[in-house]
């Protein structure tokens, strides 16, 4: 049987582990060809392991887990995973479309576009606040660092953007934490070897670099001159910002979550309740997954041993030693 698309994402054990589930969970759900899509989660570090009961989750969910060393060079490194594990994908996928999903989403209604993408094209959406982006004439404190980027990259056409947030208009910031892509572009392929250049020649400060992938994935869709197809409100909708933070972007303000497709909703549920709550309460399905975001243990922690506290604080100090200035 063929689907229009199939869907990957990258989990390490901890919260993350937890947050897969729900979205796992969330796509399993679905009525329709797109609750049956193909399903990867990725494993790429090796000290990050998640717990066996998870890969039983994923097993009875018929998702293919694959536990492998991907991301050794940059293992101190987690945002390098996201690179490293769609090029890996993209190689050797049989799909045309291919949607990568950070595990702090979920899939609320079929996203029925992502199969639709033809060669030239990727979905994705504009960051939500101006952040480690640049304005349109490089006049602030970013400017030099992505003038430096455009010209290592031979990059002098661009589409300004607007943020979600801020609604500042900025030289072109997508957020990775949600896309879809066309295989034949090799788009990936492309943007994993921007971000190992970009580390490799220390193009970022430390106040930049934690976000070095993002901009990495910016700086290639720019290049590569894709059409990027609007996402608008009804996808990788920043419930974050609609929980909590004013949005000064028009087209998503005093907006309902009934129509949204996926939504990212990062830490919020770390506040110990679900602001997402009475909303999703309305339907049968935002009850349901009401009832799994306290299951899955999304309210609180997840416990964390000293050897895995000391391993991150290393390998975040190794992180900044190694790849920025």
């Amino acid at each position: 049987m063929e689907y229009p698309l199939e869907y990957i994402l990258c989990v390490e054990g901890g919260y993350l582990e937890r947050q897969a589930k729900l979205l796992i969970h969330s796509i399993r759900s679905l009525e329709g060809p797109h609750g049956l899509a193909p399903i990867t989660a990725y494993q790429p570090r090796a000290h990050y392991k998640v717990s066996q009961e998870t890969r039983q989750f994923f097993e009875a969910h018929q998702v293919t887990f694959i536990d492998l060393p991907l991301n050794r060079e940059h293992r101190h490194y987690y945002f390098a995973n996201k690179p490293i594990i769609c090029a890996y994908h993209e190689a050797r996928t049989q799909a045309q479309n291919v949607v990568y999903l950070d595990c702090d989403l979920l899939v609320y209604q079929p996203p029925t576009t992502f199969g639709t993408l033809t060669p030239g094209q990727i979905f994705c959406r504009p960051e939500d606040a101006h952040g480690y982006g640049t304005t349109v004439d490089f006049d602030d404190e970013n400017g030099e660092i992505w003038q430096r980027a455009y010209q290592a990259l031979d990059i002098t056409h661009t589409t300004p953007v607007r943020t979600i947030r801020d609604y500042a208009l900025v030289q072109p910031y997508y957020n990775a934490g949600h896309f879809a892509f066309h295989k034949a572009d090799g788009f990936c392929v492309q943007w994993l070897g921007h971000f190992e250049r970009m580390v490799r020649e220390h193009w970022l400060p430390k106040r930049c670099f934690i976000l070095s992938e993002q901009m990495a994935f910016s700086l290639t869709v720019t290049q590569m001159q894709l059409e990027v197809v609007p996402m608008e409100t009804l996808y990788n909708f920043p419930a974050n910002l609609w929980a909590f933070d004013p949005i000064d972007h028009p087209a998503y303000q005093n907006h309902s979550l009934d129509e949204v497709c996926t939504m990212h909703y990062h830490k919020i549920f770390l506040r110990g309740y679900n602001p997402l709550a009475s909303e999703l309460a309305r339907t049968e399905r935002g009850q349901q997954l009401n009832e799994k975001i306290e299951e899955f243990g999304l309210l609180k922690k997840a416990p964390v041993s000293l050897v895995t506290k000391i391993r991150r604080r290393y390998d975040d100090w190794q992180a900044h030693r190694k790849y920025s200035y």
